[in-house]
């Protein structure tokens, strides 16, 4: 339909039906303008939210745009939208991996709700690290960590209010998850920090990166790509580091 005929179908419906009749008419319209495999993909991104939630007890579903967002440390503008992670692709990565798992951190760049920190409780890590510039989203992940049904074997979840950029992480073996969370500039900040830490502390980093990966920022930090599936797994150092 052309933008005149939506144009003039709003036009009929608000002299039908005033406010209401508007809006019932522009859901339609933009339900048709989805294209048929997306709002398949977006019908059962919706039924995994919902299962996992009603399942763990908790609310990670659902997805948050930046100007929705309170922010208390950190750039808004290099921010991306809050939108949880596949738990299966998570798992999957993770079962991978092959590590030591006690000997290892989980860290989650841009945390929001925390649904991957209850994913990674789920296995032995010796603690598990989110940080997150919104204090609100902080608030519902803590919530979250607190009332979560699911299994958990980690050491401990904590939640970090602030600024991924200026976050210094543990001196112990990391796993680092980033589900898409920043623009490249920030992301090429958050590695900074992270190659300050391993030269003053050489050890093992994995870093795994879901969705569209900025390849060449780990690669000229000096990370090696491990593999590149439906998630970009890279590493410096090896497990020998541990």
């Amino acid at each position: 339909m052309s933008w005149k005929a939506k144009l003039r179908a709003l036009t009929t419906a608000w002299r039908r039906g005033g406010t209401r009749e508007v809006l019932r008419i522009a859901i339609n319209l933009v339900k048709q303008g989805i294209k048929p495999g997306r709002r398949r993909g977006m019908q059962m991104r919706l039924e995994m939210d919902n299962a996992f939630d009603s399942e763990r007890g908790t609310d990670t579903g659902g997805l948050i745009s930046i100007s929705e967002i309170e922010v208390v440390s950190g750039p808004r503008e290099l921010a991306h939208r809050y939108q949880p992670c596949s738990p299966q692709l998570l798992r999957q990565t993770l079962d991978s991996l092959a590590i030591n798992f006690p000997s290892y951190a989980f860290l989650d760049y841009g945390s929001g709700k925390g649904r991957a920190l209850l994913i990674a409780g789920e296995y032995p890590f010796a603690t598990v690290i989110g940080v997150e510039f919104s204090q609100a989203l902080c608030a519902i992940a803590e919530r979250n960590v607190a009332c979560d049904k699911g299994p958990r074997k980690c050491g401990k979840i904590e939640v970090v209010l602030g600024d991924a950029a200026a976050y210094q992480p543990p001196s112990v073996p990391l796993v680092i998850f980033m589900y898409n969370p920043f623009a490249p500039t920030l992301v090429k900040s958050v590695l900074d920090t992270l190659i300050h830490s391993y030269k003053r502390d050489p050890r093992d980093m994995i870093a795994i990166y879901d969705t569209d990966c900025p390849s060449d920022l780990f690669l000229e930090q000096g990370f090696r790509l491990v593999s590149r599936n439906e998630v970009t797994v890279f590493r410096m150092g090896t497990a020998a580091d541990a």
